[in-house]
């Protein structure tokens, strides 16, 4: 975190502020986590009139740099003090897609901590719950594991993963830089909950170590 020399007048409004701000409304969907979260608009409508009222406004700033997005968020005073923080993220696809979601996140968070509002979508909740995965083997499941090169996973007679497991995936996935498409095409399933239970270690396995990624991207062969 950067500021002004001095920061008495800011955080006084500041405070006026935050005592003024409602909680932001969660009308986004979450499909991963089945829950809904408060999206950027949202945080905006909930902070625009306390800030303004109290003398206060905000800028943020975007930068790609070395394949990393970096929001950076200016909390300003009349008086001419200021906050400025700092977030750096890595899309998940470098393309503008990937570079522009990425930048709505991190506006999202790094303006959700500028301000105080609590996140309401914490991915880490998941994973701090979850045990960590026993490491066999990185091979892609095959056909014994419920899958096959061509078909997706059978619908009958296998157990799939849980929603549990669902949100694990997506977040060890989300971490590797692996979208859900891409878990998908590996899997050569059309939903998650497709995936066989007992194919989730290995595929778990694949996700850390790249072979997922390398897959998807035409980097690795897939062994069949």
């Amino acid at each position: 975190m950067e500021r002004s020399e001095s920061i008495k007048e800011i955080a006084a409004a500041l405070c006026k502020a935050q005592r003024a701000m409602g909680a932001a409304i969660k009308d986004s969907n979450n499909p991963f986590f089945n829950s809904r979260y408060a999206d950027l608009a949202s945080i905006i409508d909930a902070i625009k009139e306390p800030l303004s009222g109290n003398g206060l406004s905000y800028v943020q700033v975007a930068n790609h740099i070395s394949g990393e997005v970096v929001v950076e968020t200016i909390l300003m005073h009349t008086s001419g003090e200021w906050i400025l923080g700092s977030l750096a993220m890595k899309p998940t696809k470098d393309d503008p897609q990937g570079v522009g979601s990425c930048i709505t996140y991190a506006r999202r968070y790094g303006l959700q901590a500028m301000v105080g509002i609590p996140a309401d979508d914490d991915d880490g909740n998941a994973a701090s719950a979850a045990a960590p995965p026993t490491r066999e083997s990185s091979v892609r499941p095959t056909a014994a594991h419920g899958t096959s090169g061509t078909d997706s996973a059978p619908t009958t007679g296998v157990r799939k993963i849980t929603e549990a497991q669902k949100k694990l995936l997506f977040v060890r996935a989300k971490a590797a830089g692996v979208t859900e498409e891409d878990l998908k095409e590996y899997m050569h399933v059309e939903h998650l909950l497709d995936i066989p239970a007992e194919a989730m270690t290995n595929l778990l396995s694949a996700i850390a170590d790249g072979t997922v990624k390398k897959a998807v991207s035409g980097q690795d062969d897939i062994p069949f």
